[in-house]
């Protein structure tokens, strides 16, 4: 679950995680840095998770106390976009007020950037995550359509031709890069042919995950008064459609997977089916896959612990792996 607080106006939230799916000892426990938000409280830490949204101090702030923390700093920090992409990279590269930069803490593996909108994303954005080795090579961008008449209706600052281009700059310039997006089917007033350009979309640009959500009006939004409300369920039948179109899509990009080595954070264990549970560089927590490792020759693993696995196996989301030897 994800325990969350706003000190000051700054979003913060910890994700806790059980350890080895044990009966007898369900969590690890550490003590996070109080604040008035957060005094006394004993949480179990798996990603920390930062807002860029919000005062500037309140991030610098934040930064600063991860290496006080009373346990270990977190191994993974996920860094959450939806301002501009100036915020974004101050927190991952520019000294806080405390001078300290939050790629340079020790402890820290990997940083991810999470919903980092598409015009937020500069060649400075990229060279930064290009240079930085605990940068993951890794981003989720909120894309939502490619119907510039859908973009336009939804607010959006990017047109189809940009979001193309763009999805092409990033893959020339990290090739290795997982992309994530998410869209909305059924948005007021969407066409059947629209809708087809979405999936033509989709099909081109083979996004690693991608994830469709029904339109839903909400309060107080000009959409809600849109005329042209598509029915329940035309919006399934198309969002339907298009996860129907990104399995295939994620299936054959997980098995060009395997026979790659690549590095796992174990999550947990399962220990009737002799694995444990991780994820690599290409999963965020919570919304993309995992990473199911054969036990044998491994040793005891704990939660946050790291280990080089080659891929043996692969589903349309997840992966098998065994440890790679040492030789």
């Amino acid at each position: 679950y994800y325990h969350e607080v706003t000190p000051q106006g700054f979003g913060l939230a910890i994700k806790a995680k059980e350890v080895l799916f044990s009966d007898n000892s369900p969590f690890q426990k550490v003590e996070v840095f109080e604040s008035d938000s957060m005094l006394g409280r004993v949480l179990t830490l798996d990603d920390l998770m930062m807002v860029t949204e919000g005062d500037e101090y309140h991030y610098h702030e934040m930064i600063a106390h991860i290496p006080m923390m009373q346990h270990p700093c977190p191994k993974t920090v996920l860094v959450i976009g939806g301002g501009d992409g100036g915020t974004v990279r101050e927190v991952l590269k520019h000294k806080t007020v405390e001078k300290v930069v939050l790629c340079e803490i020790d402890g820290i593996k990997w940083i991810r950037v999470l919903y980092c909108y598409p015009e937020e994303i500069d060649d400075t954005l990229i060279e930064v995550m290009k240079k930085e080795p605990k940068i993951c090579n890794y981003l989720d961008l909120p894309i939502q359509h490619a119907s510039d008449r859908i973009l336009k209706a939804m607010g959006r600052r990017t047109s189809k031709s940009e979001l193309v281009n763009l999805i092409g700059k990033l893959r020339r310039e990290i090739p290795d890069i997982v992309l994530r997006t998410t869209l909305i089917s059924g948005f007021p007033g969407e066409t059947e042919e629209e809708h087809s350009e979405l999936v033509d979309f989709v099909e081109k640009m083979r996004f690693d995950r991608l994830g469709v959500f029904t339109y839903s009006p909400e309060e107080g939004t000009p959409a809600e008064k849109f005329p042209n409300q598509i029915e329940e369920e035309v919006k399934e039948k198309r969002r339907d459609e298009i996860m129907e179109l990104q399995q295939e899509i994620s299936y054959e990009k997980s098995s060009e997977m395997i026979g790659r080595s690549l590095d796992c954070m174990i999550e947990g264990r399962i220990p009737e089916d002799g694995v444990y549970v991780g994820r690599t560089y290409r999963d965020a927590p919570g919304v993309d896959g995992l990473i199911f490792v054969d036990e044998k020759d491994v040793g005891d693993l704990m939660t946050g612990d790291f280990i080089r696995v080659r891929v043996t196996g692969a589903d349309e989301y997840d992966l098998v792996g065994e440890k790679e030897s040492e030789e």
